[in-house]
């Protein structure tokens, strides 16, 4: 029997898995990551889904374990994590304030937010984005609001 070999990337970025909730693909995830031989993962964000683990009362299921598993057989192998934390995750948030992880666990780097130094050596920040939800909600709210002032403005015009 012939064996495909994994697909060799530099690196590799990835958001919004949400494990354990009833949305997830896990099976399509861990099938892509065992397709693939990188340096560098980016895991940016609700990659756990506590919200919806918490909601549904229940745990991870098998399929979703598999996929940390994949992971941090990944890491053992040599490929550098980055864990960026989201909205969905946000308990592990609280565990970086309580204890930082200013050297992280083998190959694994649980962070808020991290650089990506791209070949040319152009630097990226690298996060989820949550963190400008309320901001968004706001500048939509004030741009609504303008909207509403203006057709106001024009229907006393006539």
């Amino acid at each position: 029997m012939h064996t495909i070999r994994p697909y060799r990337i530099n690196t590799l970025f990835l958001s919004d898995l949400h494990l354990g909730s009833s949305s997830c693909h896990a099976e399509s995830i861990n099938q892509l990551l065992c397709s693939i031989d990188c340096k560098t993962i980016y895991l940016v964000g609700d990659i756990v889904d506590f919200w919806a683990i918490k909601r549904r009362g229940v745990g991870l299921v098998e399929s979703h374990v598999e996929v940390i598993k994949t992971l941090l057989i990944k890491a053992r192998q040599g490929t550098k994590i980055h864990y960026v934390t989201g909205n969905h995750d946000d308990g592990l948030r609280s565990l970086l304030k309580a204890y930082p992880f200013e050297h992280g666990l083998t190959n694994i780097n649980l962070c808020n937010q991290c650089n990506f130094i791209s070949k040319s050596g152009k630097k990226y920040l690298v996060l989820h984005g949550d963190q400008f939800d309320n901001q968004l909600k706001w500048d939509m709210l004030s741009k609504s609001m303008v909207a509403l002032n203006i057709a106001l403005m024009m229907s006393y015009q006539h």
